[in-house]
């Protein structure tokens, strides 16, 4: 006649310990690999906010969520750090890889020396009605340097200014704003640069993606050990 047995040790069976051990390292891996991203999300958005650039709402553009999500926890656990949206994953990939950008049609890419904005809050570009046909173009001949001293090279084309006139006025019109003022200096004080025209630009790269992601993930498991010491205390 077969008999069965359970192998059992001090405060229950086996297989309730092991399963009790189990648990405990699924809860760690999880919560390690949530520190991680929920780390690379800070860090990134460190970068974004320390780039010296007026991202606005970007920095909150970069996400992070675990599979499963919480409360629910796996042994296989895994995270990822995310831009929220089409144009958030555009505007941020440009930025981890210092993205050469080039104008879709026409030739020349205009870069606005203003701050104006429409009611859509995007700003206000050489085409909009905003300007009613107020627009100069002057070539770049006569002048070779960007408003952050930074040489152009062949990229610049010229630049279209607006004139001076009963309603160029107040700080919003202003020649010697940050983004005008070497531009001004080339042109006739009767015109105020609004845009700048290149026929390519390069975003600069302030984001590590690489870099971060790759130093989180190495901690990961560190951050999995100490999760487990807490949870087993």
């Amino acid at each position: 006649m077969a008999h069965s047995f359970r192998i059992t040790r001090s405060g229950g069976d086996l297989a309730t310990a092991i399963g009790a051990v189990g648990t405990t390292l699924s809860k760690a891996v999880a919560v390690g690999v949530a520190a991680a991203a929920e780390g690379a999300k800070t860090d990134l958005r460190k970068q974004l906010q320390g780039s010296g650039y007026r991202f606005g709402r970007a920095v909150n553009a970069v996400r992070s969520t675990v599979y499963p999500r919480p409360p629910a926890h796996s042994p296989s656990a895994a995270a990822t750090v995310f831009a929220a949206g089409d144009s958030a994953d555009r505007f941020l990939s440009a930025f981890a890889t210092g993205a050469v950008v080039t104008p879709k049609r026409g030739r020349a890419l205009a870069i606005p020396l203003h701050d104006f904005r429409g009611f859509d809050r995007r700003l206000v570009g050489p085409n909009s009605s905003f300007w009613g046909g107020r627009l100069i173009f002057i070539p770049a001949a006569g002048y070779d340097r960007a408003a952050s001293g930074t040489s152009l090279g062949g990229a610049k084309i010229g630049i279209l200014a607006s004139k001076i006139d009963a309603y160029s006025t107040g700080a919003r019109w202003s020649r010697n704003s940050r983004a005008r003022r070497s531009f001004s200096r080339q042109l006739a004080s009767s015109l105020i640069p609004q845009f700048l025209l290149v026929s390519v630009a390069r975003m600069p790269k302030i984001l590590s993606l690489d870099d971060v992601l790759n130093t989180w993930a190495d901690r990961m498991p560190d951050l999995a050990a100490r999760a487990a010491e807490i949870l087993d205390a």
